[in-house]
């Protein structure tokens, strides 16, 4: 089991923001196969694809 000095610090993708942007909106930190993948719902198998 690690413990709190030997995690792993995730990194997301970065900010789409530019000088028009008025609102903020917050989430959580995509999935392992997002990330890996390089795609915001990068997971075909997650509820997201169902609706």
């Amino acid at each position: 089991m690690k413990n709190e000095s030997q995690q792993v610090r995730k990194r997301c993708f970065d900010p789409v923001v530019d000088e028009r942007s008025r609102l903020l909106v917050l989430g959580s930190l995509p999935g392992e196969k997002s990330l890996a993948l390089q795609q915001y719902y990068g997971n075909r198998q997650k509820n997201f694809w169902s609706i």
